[in-house]
């Protein structure tokens, strides 16, 4: 019977603990969470250097924040897949606008996968350039 219970608790609080993209996560930073929870180390994605399109939700002079970069944790929870670092003179033309689509190059700096962040996986980022209503052409 014990060991009935143990099996069940392991189970759920695996499903709790179950992360996955969101719906609308950008294909790209699709790729990148595919590999912040393989078994792999992910160091293969360090300094590496990503253009992509995004939908900006938020911009102030010290956040961020994409409507297509959440990561759920469960059904009323989600987190950013990453920790968005910028200058101020890099996302001047964005500041205080919201809900329009953006061209964004970055670089990643930092994994965090393991140790406090295993169930919460994200990447450190350097924004080298964000234009507003610019596609990747």
């Amino acid at each position: 019977m014990k060991k009935i219970l143990t099996l069940l608790l392991v189970i759920l609080s695996a499903n709790v603990l179950a992360i996955s993209p969101d719906k609308n996560m950008n294909v790209e930073l699709n790729g990148i969470y595919d590999s912040l929870t393989s078994k792999s180390d992910s160091t293969d994605l360090l300094n590496k250097e990503f253009k992509i399109n995004l939908s900006l939700k938020f911009a102030s002079e010290k956040y961020l924040i994409f409507h297509d970069a959440y990561i759920k944790t469960n059904d009323k929870e989600k987190y950013q897949i990453a920790k968005w670092q910028f200058q101020k003179e890099t996302i001047k033309e964005i500041i205080g606008k919201d809900n329009i689509k953006c061209h964004v190059s970055f670089k990643i700096i930092k994994i965090q996968k393991n140790g406090p962040y295993e169930t919460m996986p994200h990447i450190v980022v350097q924004i080298t350039n964000i234009a507003p209503n610019k596609p990747i052409n």
